[in-house]
């Protein structure tokens, strides 16, 4: 009986931990295409973060058009430079589309997408603004 005693409060505290949002597991069930400046994210469930990278030119302008198909749970976008600034953030409990703008200062970005139990499909294309 004494045996049982640590591995029960083990789990407990586990599944406390994660009840709590303290501890979460990451579920990913996804198929991904990414092309140069575009990106297609089809997801069964997501619970965490995935990351996607962009290679793009200094000093430009970007228009970022998404498209985000949610059918359950929440899934929030973040894009980010190398040096952590944001340029968007939002967080889609239902589906949506939209676009943004933002200067290039250097070649790496970022997209962030972080599900919280979100199943669905996400959509991005940067298109580059002739100067």
């Amino acid at each position: 009986m004494e045996d049982l005693i640590a591995p029960v409060l083990i789990i407990a505290l586990i599944l406390i931990l994660i009840k709590t949002n303290v501890l979460q597991l990451k579920t990913v069930a996804k198929a991904y295409k990414q092309t140069g400046r575009s990106l297609t994210v089809n997801y069964k469930l997501l619970r965490g973060t995935e990351i996607y990278g962009f290679f793009l030119k200094k000093n430009e302008m970007y228009t970022v058009h998404y498209d985000v198909e949610m059918k359950e749970g929440s899934l929030e976008l973040i894009f980010r430079g190398k040096k952590k600034e944001e340029f968007f953030r939002e967080v889609f409990e239902q589906s949506e589309s939209g676009s943004f703008e933002f200067e290039t200062a250097k070649r790496i970005h970022t997209l962030e997408v972080c599900g919280q139990k979100a199943k669905g499909k996400c959509k991005v294309k940067l298109d580059k603004h002739e100067r």
